[in-house]
């Protein structure tokens, strides 16, 4: 009988990761499983002590909550999370990114915006103010998307709802007011929109008319504003809103793709269904494609900060600056504060999924084998920046988000109903068709209901258009 698999990722690691599920008795590095292994968990090879360190990648991810043997499958029942110093060694690993001079770089064919930045999608966005206008720019997209008036415009590439749960309830000033502020700014102005359309209440504490005050935002072709008590209630603002957007359409077409060098990409990497294989696959591979991209000039940004407990170190030895290093162990600092002061604890990011019959690790692990898979390996030259959330980047290379205060509020987790980070600084603006006209689907059947609204025969799918 073939062996099973097993891989020992450095040679200061005590654990190995089991490839193949290894059945107890079995024979595999050097010792044999005293219980069943599953496929992705980790098997000890040496004996570790009761508050002895575990290591996996070379690096600390947990502590032995009792004594371990070689063979012992480590995992939460035996491993356990407490602080632990460790040397932050600010900017000493700090490289010069590798940058081709721009005669030797990549190109690609994008839409360029007035305001000098570069798109790679032409969507069409409905943009709100508050979360009480949510259901109504989603049944503004949804019709605009299943009504078939795209059909005449291909190269727009959707309509894209983009809500949120707050806008109201919320103090009028502040950092999560200022949060959403510029977050909402940011998605007016996106380069992957070819236009879009805000809708409010009308009531709420984050009023359209302020935010276009304070950003000398002008409503026209491409911008446009309104709110539901303005406009006489859901059905009128949903009317409303299909018709502002389809006189919108024909100047949105106008944008064409244009050869653009590749430094005009802005990559955001968000993590989501982690698995027992992504640090040692999916995470150094997209560490690959973001030294990639920035040796041809581009940018990658990489958020929550919860996500990097326990591996800080690795990456304020190679911040740019003695200042971005030092506000990146501020971030960690705040954090330990803030779930020591409501109870919580650091390791409570990942879901009962990923610890495990997903990511089959110890919670506290999760974050930091993300990060540490996805910068141990490739990144060798990386020099970390730091940007603040909704504030978009003036730099390029790697750099940090800082989260803002609804996604530090939330433990750590982003929700589904704050903005992703993606969506505003990355590439492409995540609209996933049938996905989202499935996850509509039940409003839409209730305010069919509440409204008469009905289709006219067009399918519930949306047309497949990306």
């Amino acid at each position: 009988m073939t062996a099973p698999r097993v891989v020992r990722l450095s040679p200061q690691d005590n654990v190995v990761i089991a490839i193949d599920a290894v059945a107890a008795g079995a024979p595999a590095a050097g010792t044999s499983a005293r219980e069943r292994i599953p496929r992705g968990h980790k098997m000890a090879i040496e004996p570790i002590g009761e508050g002895a360190p575990v290591r996996k990648f070379g690096q600390v991810i947990g502590f032995a909550a009792r004594g371990i043997g070689p063979g012992e499958w480590v995992h939460e029942h035996n491993v356990t999370l407490h602080d632990f110093a460790r040397d932050y060694r600010i900017g000493e690993e700090a490289k010069n990114d590798e940058v081709l001079p721009p005669e030797l770089r990549a190109t690609f064919e994008g839409y360029v915006r007035p305001g000098g930045r570069t798109g790679t999608r032409n969507y069409i966005g409905v943009l709100t103010s508050v979360n009480c206008s949510a259901s109504v720019a989603k049944f503004i997209a949804e019709e605009i998307n299943r009504s078939g008036v795209l059909n005449d415009y291909p190269g727009i590439d959707g309509a894209v709802a983009f809500v949120h749960g707050t806008g109201c309830g919320l103090a009028a000033y502040g950092e999560g007011f200022d949060v959403l502020r510029r977050t909402q700014w940011d998605y007016a102005t996106h380069p992957n929109l070819g236009a879009a359309v805000m809708v409010g209440l009308g009531c709420e504490v984050f009023q359209i008319d302020r935010m276009k005050e304070e950003y000398g935002l002008v409503e026209g072709d491409h911008f446009q504003t309104m709110t539901i008590q303005a406009t006489g209630g859901t059905k009128k603002t949903v009317a409303e809103g299909v018709e502002r957007i389809k006189a919108m359409l024909p100047v949105a077409a106008r944008a064409k793709r244009e050869t653009r060098p590749a430094s005009e990409i802005v990559l955001a990497l968000q993590c989501g269904g982690s698995d027992g294989y992504s640090g040692i696959t999916a995470n150094p591979a997209l560490g690959v494609a973001s030294d990639l991209l920035v040796k041809h000039g581009g940018t990658t940004v990489l958020a929550e900060t919860p996500e990097i407990y326990g591996a800080e170190h690795l990456l304020t030895r190679r911040a740019v600056n003695r200042s971005v290093g030092e506000k990146l162990v501020e971030r960690i600092k705040w954090w330990e504060e803030y779930t020591a002061r409501n109870g919580g604890e650091m390791n409570n990011n990942p879901s009962p999924g990923n610890k495990g019959g997903r990511a089959h690790d110890h919670s506290g692990e999760v974050a930091r084998r993300r990060r540490q898979g996805r910068r141990l390996e490739p990144a060798r030259g990386l020099r970390i920046r730091r940007a603040r959330q909704g504030e978009g980047l003036r730099v390029h290379g790697h750099a940090r988000l800082r989260p803002g205060v609804r996604d530090r509020a939330g433990g750590g987790r982003l929700e589904r109903d704050v903005f992703h980070h993606r969506a505003r600084l990355g590439v492409r603006l995540q609209a996933d068709a049938v996905g989202q006209a499935r996850h509509h689907d039940r409003h839409l059947q209730s305010y069919e209901r509440r409204h008469g609204h009905q289709l006219r025969g067009h399918s519930r799918r949306r047309s497949g258009r990306r």
